[in-house]
């Protein structure tokens, strides 16, 4: 079985280094911080801090670096994504990949922009003239619920049950892409599940990530920007929306409200993409009104996480 590594043990690297194992993959986890280091070895994983010992004994590297807000902004006033983690982590790979001849796959699992692998990545690899990599763009959708939100555990995203695996790849029908799709075969196997493996271009993996958050972070506005509606007309907004949610092309999701949401993913990832929009496109107005909509709630009532 392909070797694994994974670079950027946080939350997101811990948890997909652990699925990976559970199938039966070699993995190495690697980080900057001694302290999650040991950590995953006092768990019996092997780690380490040295770069190019993970990705010299790996044949897939996964970047699973932060990509914060930075303080730079879109000409409307959006916070732009930092991608310095991701460059680097990239930058990196690429020095220990020119001392290296058999192919290696390069997987961005980090939440990017469309344009990360033309704009960051690729022009890296060409810097370093390296000829023996593939880049693939693998969004997460994982999820975890505050018990200050829900205990339905029917809203958690775990790494064995996602709802479709997203491979984003150079050209359809790549080497990188097809490596990759039999890893996610092997997971279907091991957990006796048929998630969906869908094969797309690198900016429309990235995109598919953005989108979705941006989808749920508007259900969440949509029910908050109605509560106070409801509760000056003497509407119970909660048990009206459980209601409306019973209705499967709504659903549940968003229908427990009245805080601003918060935690690790929404809030930046929907700023940053208005600002990516901002600068390659157009801005949504929805967008732009989930955004609105949620400052006012945080403001107000505070932050759910």
């Amino acid at each position: 079985m392909e070797k694994i590594s994974i670079i950027g043990s946080g939350v997101v690297g811990t948890i997909m280094g652990e699925g990976f194992l559970k199938v039966g993959f070699p993995v190495v986890f690697y980080d900057i911080d001694e302290r999650k280091v040991n950590a995953l070895k006092e768990k019996g994983y092997r780690a380490t801090l040295n770069l190019e010992e993970a990705v010299l004994n790996s044949d897939i590297s996964f970047i699973c670096v932060p990509t914060p807000l930075s303080e730079k902004r879109s000409p409307h006033g959006y916070r732009k994504m930092d991608l310095s983690f991701v460059e680097k982590a990239v930058r990196e790979v690429a020095k220990v990949l020119t001392k290296k001849r058999e192919l290696h796959l390069i997987v961005i699992k980090s939440t990017v922009l469309p344009t990360t692998v033309e704009e960051v990545v690729i022009p890296i690899l060409n810097e370093y003239k390296i000829s023996n990599a593939e880049v693939c763009v693998n969004p997460e959708f994982l999820t975890e619920i505050a018990r200050t939100w829900t205990n339905d555990e029917q809203f958690v995203r775990g790494f064995f049950n996602e709802d479709r695996y997203v491979i984003g790849e150079a050209r359809p029908n790549s080497k990188g892409g097809d490596i990759l799709e039999n890893i996610y075969k092997k997971v279907n196997e091991y957990s006796k599940k048929n998630t969906p493996i869908e094969r797309v271009s690198w900016r429309e993996a990235a995109w598919i990530k953005l989108v979705a958050n941006a989808a749920l972070a508007s259900r969440i506005s949509y029910f908050n920007n109605l509560f106070e509606a409801a509760l000056k007309l003497n509407i119970d907004p909660h048990k009206t929306a459980k209601i409306v949610g019973m209705d499967k092309r709504i659903g549940p999701y968003g229908t427990i409200h009245g805080k601003a949401f918060g935690g690790k993913c929404l809030p930046k990832d929907l700023e940053a993409f208005l600002a990516f929009l901002d600068e390659k496109a157009y801005v949504p107005e929805m967008l732009e009104a989930v955004l609105k909509v949620n400052n006012y709630m945080k403001e107000k009532y505070g932050v759910r996480e």
